[in-house]
């Protein structure tokens, strides 16, 4: 299947959230790694390497919208999921570079079935 090839990036500070988002990607086939705030989740996304970008907006000293500005700059950026609680609307020049956005809370299926219809651009 398509999606058993995506590399995720899970960025959020809230532990709890971000290990179960990481536990039932992983249950998909997903490899799948973890950033706890937006500096992290920058320093990842210099690799190069990921297909998808699971991105709480909403985090302490780098924010989720620090973290979308590298997305935008990037050759060949990851497809992107919000994952929010807040009803935050990306800034004009950023609203190309999100694919989907994600409520808090959602339902595990609601996580599955968004990740795996959004396949890789590269």
């Amino acid at each position: 299947m398509e999606h058993r090839a995506k590399t995720v990036l899970v960025v959020d500070d809230d532990a709890a959230i971000r290990r179960l988002e990481m536990a039932i990607l992983t249950r998909e086939g997903y490899a799948v790694f973890e950033a706890g705030d937006g500096a992290d989740a920058i320093e990842r996304l210099g690799r190069g390497d990921l297909d998808l970008l699971l991105l709480d907006l909403r985090m302490p000293m780098t924010d989720g919208w620090t973290v979308m500005e590298t997305v935008a700059a990037m050759r060949r950026p990851p497809r992107v999921v919000i994952v929010t609680g807040w009803a935050d609307a990306p800034p004009d020049h950023l609203r190309p570079f999100v694919d989907a956005t994600l409520a808090k809370p959602f339902q595990p299926a609601d996580l599955i079935k968004t990740c795996n219809r959004l396949r890789p651009v590269h």
